[in-house]
Parts: C-alpha cells; sequence; structure tokens
C-alpha cells in the first residue's frame, strides 16, 4: 500500500513537472507573416511556438541568433511527428541561424520548438511565412522561354525524376535580368536558392522518384527579359537520393570570357591587389564570378559588379572557366595603398531633419523601440533619390547590433554602413558581418545592387559583407513599390 501510494505521488509530480516545463517554453501562437523576439535561457532552454496549417501550405520557419556564438535550432513538429529539423541555414554563411521550409500533409496544428545546438543561449528571433500559392507546370518544350515582367507573378515547373539517372536542369537569364530561382523537393524543402545577375545556373536532379519543383522570380519591380529553361542529357545511371547541387558547386558564364568562380562555401575574399597585403574590398560567393582579365603572382585581376578585384588562383578555392583563360596577359600589380592617418568616420545624430541618422545599438532588450519614419505621408510619385540614413556598427561588439526604422511607400531608403575601431593592422583590421532584415511584409525588396535592382532579398533574407581598414562602409537599398509603409529592422551579427 504505502508503495502504491508512493508511485502515485512520484506520478503527480512528474505530471506537474512537466506541465510547468511546458508552460515555462511555451511561447505563444504565431501566424503566418509574424516575426517574434524571444530569448532561451539556462531555465527555458526551448520554447515552444503552435500555429494552424493548411494542407499543401509551403512554410518558412526561419530564427536568428542575435549573438553570433549562439546557434539556435528548429524543430518542426505535426500531428504524424517531426516534419523538418534544421541547426544550420544552408542557404547563408552564418552558423547563427536555422531555416525549415516545409509543404504541410494536412490541414490542422503544426508546433515549432526553438533549441540551441551548443548549449548558449541568447535571444533570438524567429518568423513564420507561407509562400503564394503557385500553380506548377510541366516544361512541354525543350528548351522552353519563360517571359519575364513586372506583371508576372514567380512561376514553377514541376521536374519529374528518373528512377535510374541524374538529370541536369539549365536555366539562362537574357541579359542584365536580376533572376530568384529556387529548387523544391517533393516535401516543399528548399534545396537550392541563387539569385542576382547571374548569366546561366545549372543543376543536378537525383535519381529518384516523384516531382521537384523550380521556381523562377525577377525580384526586381522594374525589369523585363525571357528566361531559358533547359532539360540536359543524364549524367549517368544510380540511385542515389541525395538532394541536388548546382553542377560543379558554380554557375556557368559565357565562353568567350574567363569567369572566376569560389569553389569554398564560405567565399573567397576581394582584393585591392594581388597579395594579402592588399586590403580586402569584398567577397565573392555563390554563383556569382568574376571576369579575369588579368593575371599576377598567382592572382587573377578582373571586374566584379563593375568593380576592379583581385582574387587568388589558389585551385582550392576558385575555378577558372572559359576559353581565354589559357591566353590571359600577365598585369603589373598596383602600389600598395598608403595607411592614411585620418580618422575612422562616426556617424552624428545632427544635421538635416529629413535624414536622421538612426545608431546601432547592441541592447537586447525585445522592447526596444522603432525610430518615427522620417516621412509618414505617402508621396503621389515613386521619389528620384533615398531618403539616406547610417548605421554604425562597434568592431568589438559581436552580439546583434540592430537598425530599426519605417520606410513609407513608395519610397526607398539607402543605409550606409559603416564599422566604428577598424585599425589597420592587427586583430582590429578586419571584421566578417552578417545581415538579415525582418520585417512582415511582402512589398519590400532589399540588397546592394542598386534602387533599381536591389537583388532578391525580401523579408527574412539575409547577406554578408567584409569590413576592413580602408574599406569600412558599404550600403544597402531598401525599396517599396507599392502598397502600405513596413517596418523593418536590420540586424548584423559578427565574429
Amino acid at each position: 500500500m504505502h508503495k502504491r501510494k508512493m508511485s502515485l505521488l512520484t506520478l503527480v509530480m512528474s505530471v506537474v513537472l512537466l506541465f510547468s516545463i511546458m508552460t515555462q517554453a511555451q511561447g505563444g501562437i504565431l501566424s503566418y507573416g509574424m516575426t517574434v523576439p524571444d530569448k532561451l535561457d539556462n531555465t527555458v532552454p526551448q520554447v515552444l511556438y503552435i500555429f494552424n496549417g493548411v494542407a499543401n501550405d509551403v512554410v518558412t520557419i526561419y530564427a536568428l541568433g542575435w549573438a553570433n556564438d549562439f546557434q539556435p535550432t528548429l524543430t518542426l513538429l505535426g500531428g504524424a511527428g517531426q516534419l523538418g529539423f534544421s541547426n544550420q541555414d544552408p542557404l547563408t554563411p552564418m552558423s547563427n541561424d536555422a531555416r525549415i521550409t516545409a509543404r504541410l500533409p494536412q490541414d490542422g496544428t503544426y508546433s515549432i520548438l526553438v533549441g540551441s545546438a551548443n548549449g548558449v543561449f541568447n535571444s533570438y528571433t524567429v518568423s513564420l511565412q507561407v509562400s503564394p500559392p503557385v500553380a506548377s507546370q510541366f516544361l512541354a518544350n525543350d528548351p522552353t522561354e519563360v517571359f519575364v515582367s513586372p506583371q508576372t507573378p514567380p512561376q514553377s515547373y514541376s521536374l519529374p525524376l528518373s528512377p535510374d539517372s541524374t538529370q541536369v536542369i539549365s536555366v539562362q537569364a537574357s541579359p542584365n535580368l536580376p533572376l530568384s530561382v529556387q529548387v523544391r523537393d517533393a516535401n516543399g524543402n528548399v534545396i537550392a536558392s541563387i539569385g542576382g545577375l547571374l548569366p546561366a545556373v545549372s543543376f543536378a536532379l537525383p535519381a529518384g522518384s516523384g516531382n521537384y519543383e523550380l521556381i523562377i522570380n525577377s525580384p526586381d519591380a522594374t525589369s523585363t527579359g525571357s528566361v531559358t529553361i533547359s532539360r540536359g542529357g543524364t549524367t549517368g545511371a544510380g540511385t542515389s537520393s541525395s538532394a541536388p547541387a548546382t553542377t560543379n558547386t558554380v554557375g556557368v558564364a559565357p565562353e568567350n570570357i574567363c569567369a572566376v568562380f569560389a569553389v569554398v562555401a564560405g567565399g573567397v575574399n576581394l582584393r585591392s591587389g594581388p597579395s594579402t597585403d592588399y586590403a580586402t574590398i569584398g567577397s565573392l560567393i555563390g554563383n556569382e564570378y568574376v571576369t579575369a582579365t588579368g593575371i599576377a603572382n598567382g592572382w587573377y585581376t578582373g571586374t566584379y559588379r563593375g568593380q576592379t578585384v583581385w582574387v587568388s588562383a589558389n585551385t582550392s578555392i576558385t575555378i577558372a572557366q572559359g576559353a581565354s583563360c589559357a591566353s590571359l596577359p600577365t598585369v603589373q600589380p598596383p602600389p600598395l595603398p598608403v595607411v592614411q592617418s585620418t580618422p575612422t568616420p562616426t556617424a552624428t545624430t545632427g544635421g538635416n531633419q529629413n535624414q536622421p541618422t538612426p545608431t546601432a545599438t547592441a541592447t537586447l532588450d525585445q522592447n526596444q523601440p522603432t525610430p518615427t519614419p522620417t516621412n509618414t505621408a505617402l508621396p503621389q510619385e515613386f521619389p528620384s533619390s533615398p531618403t539616406q540614413f547610417s548605421f554604425v556598427i562597434q568592431q568589438n561588439v559581436n552580439d546583434a547590433q540592430i537598425f530599426n526604422n519605417t520606410i513609407s511607400s513608395p519610397g526607398w531608403h539607402l543605409v550606409r554602413v559603416s564599422i566604428d575601431g577598424i585599425t589597420n593592422q592587427g586583430a582590429n583590421s578586419t571584421k566578417q558581418v552578417n545581415f538579415v532584415l525582418t520585417c512582415n511584409a511582402t512589398n519590400l525588396t532589399w540588397g546592394t545592387a542598386g534602387a533599381n535592382a536591389p537583388t532578391n532579398n525580401v523579408c527574412n533574407g539575409s547577406t554578408s559583407n567584409f569590413f576592413g581598414f580602408d574599406s569600412n562602409q558599404f550600403s544597402f537599398f531598401i525599396r517599396v513599390e507599392s502598397g502600405s509603409s513596413v517596418s523593418y529592422s536590420i540586424i548584423a551579427t559578427g565574429g
């Protein structure tokens, strides 16, 4: 009798403890389009959210840790068990984020569990987005030409897998047409996502059963052009069901040039001259390439986004493709830059009230106010020049630094990002910074390529930049073409 009472008491205490933990870890109810801040610590090592989903919805859940050493995990749970897990977003170079994209199998309630992959806890944001429904169509012809304009929605194509062969799918855009290309598997998982001014890109689809999905869109509201989709031959028999990857891990460039691609996931530094003694002026990542025009001391020189750059010819980190690569001339390196004694520029809060300068903050206060927008009235015409702001990042701060603002519609912002505390040598001479722009809108685009072509970044998209002593600032362009005004946050994290 005594043992039965003890067992019953133990069971009751366990239920109470479990209920207490679940209550403590309950993050709340999410709905499509929401982005919320939250925090994990030793007392709350996991947080649970729930949302109501509809069958065949393709949802994307994204979590970003506010400290560089905090690596969040995401778990998506449905009625039949786990639907997805992520401890690092494969679509960004960062380690402090996680992403799950999945097609919901049925109507019902789903759960999202946020945890930590490395036992480090900190603040984070988590967002729940749903992709607009797009009816997939089969590729009736080979090749198939697709017309893209500001009036055309994203276009989706069904790609049947071959049971015993790998297939190659190539996508080629007309010149100067910014392009966003995604490949999803049968469960809605994003296997590859590539965007920008890419002349062409190829994907290898694995052998297997079912259909993959190819989604094509141009993020620039002013661009018009055509896209050609080709189904290449098979690459041999096989039974692998692994995810597709871009062929040779790089894109495809015109054959009459020498294109230099990065072949490492983290990207390759671009410098102002042919050695590591020269300043870092950018980073070559993804399927972008340098158009090489010469070579010196084991380094290629050429143009990248209209700028003259140098990139290492080390075959372990770069690959050169094109007929002219074998005949590149040897060129004279530029002189090493003279270090200037002028101080690093910092932002001020005075000046024109129409161009306020919000400063960066390293606070993790979840109730941080959003600055008042500079112009709440909607202009009748799209402005010819942007409203300019400054976002100053501290070099020695590794936790999240945040810039908050609101952009009126229609309009565009230019946010100049600079870094304070960069020196000309030593540990403080460089800093890699990762950026995520969070917002709840479908009418905002942003990036670094200019106002009319702000790349393919949308809400909760990410990018990164490498800062050096003589390259300690760059600019974001943020654009809202139509619709309502949008409040947004630029979150910077760096190591």
